[in-house]
């Protein structure tokens, strides 16, 4: 691709980008589903779209002021997604704050996509109550990003089997880093829920209309 052509497309995405942040959800969701799209289009990574070459990981608190195990469990699949590591420290009551760590571009695409998924799982949560009797919104909540976490692994699955071994070294040097701040982390506890139910059934269908990284013709 020729510098001019590059230098177009990169405009694009950093328009879509800032159009992301909108507070009209179909406009957010449509401009961040192109972002993305794009991005895997032409092979590019944040830090392209950001104009710089960092390499340096970086750590950046992400406070929330009462927990929810559904959007945890999200966050850590947003994270693996985008080539971060993810610790999350338990805070006063129910407070948590996930530290995040990565290159800087790719920690601010993890907030970025994490948010917009939330806000999916949050919409199409209200909107399931009304198709079966008996809805129960956790297991509805928690198989939608069973499923989301599962269809994002076979993207990179994907891309590691088409030989992208610099996406390895980007994501290796996050856990690296996590690790050497936290040598004694343990892993979490499972949360409680009904796999097997049918509004975590109903979930996982759901999760099949939210666009990872559809892609479009430019």
């Amino acid at each position: 691709m020729s510098d001019e052509i590059n230098a177009k497309v990169i405009a694009k995405i950093q328009k879509l980008f800032a159009l992301a942040s909108s507070p009209n959800e179909a406009e957010a969701k449509s401009a961040m589903e192109k972002a993305h799209a794009l991005l895997s289009a032409y092979n590019l990574s944040m830090s392209d779209v950001k104009g710089t070459t960092e390499t340096a990981v970086s750590s950046v608190d992400v406070p929330e002021t009462r927990e929810h195990l559904w959007r945890s469990s999200l966050f850590f699949s947003v994270c693996t997604f985008n080539f971060c590591a993810m610790v999350k420290i338990k805070g006063p009551g129910s407070a948590v704050t996930y530290q995040i760590f990565g290159r800087e571009a790719n920690v601010a695409s993890t907030i970025a996509m994490h948010d917009y998924l939330v806000s999916c799982v949050l919409r199409l949560t209200k909107s399931a109550r009304e198709v079966i009797g008996g809805f129960v919104p956790q297991d509805f909540k928690f198989g939608m990003v069973q499923r989301l976490g599962e269809r994002m692994q076979e993207i990179r699955m994907a891309e590691k089997d088409e030989g992208c071994t610099a996406l390895v070294v980007v994501d290796t040097e996050a856990r690296d880093a996590l690790h050497a701040k936290y040598p004694h982390l343990r892993p979490g506890r499972k949360p409680s829920t009904d796999p097997g139910s049918s509004s975590a059934a109903l979930g996982r269908q759901s999760a099949e209309s939210v666009a990872l990284r559809k892609q479009i013709k430019d």
